[in-house]
């Protein structure tokens, strides 16, 4: 039971804060209509990449950025 409890406080604090990002958006809508359309070019360039295999080889890279961990 800790456990369904544990696994549903996120859920509780998320539906208390939709009508909080409701205002937010309905305030943002012209902006969130270009956003929408980047992020679906985003998932298209992303998906297509995956297919070809790029990805992976990107993924492959070395790192240049040293984050510490």
């Amino acid at each position: 039971s800790a456990y369904s409890v544990g696994l549903a406080i996120p859920f509780l604090i998320a539906a208390l804060g939709v009508g909080w990002v409701t205002t937010i958006l309905r305030k943002y809508g012209k902006v969130m209509h270009y956003a929408e359309i980047a992020m679906g070019v985003l998932l298209i360039v992303i998906g297509i990449l995956l297919f070809l295999g790029v990805y992976e080889q990107l993924a492959s890279l070395p790192v240049w950025i040293d984050f510490g961990i």
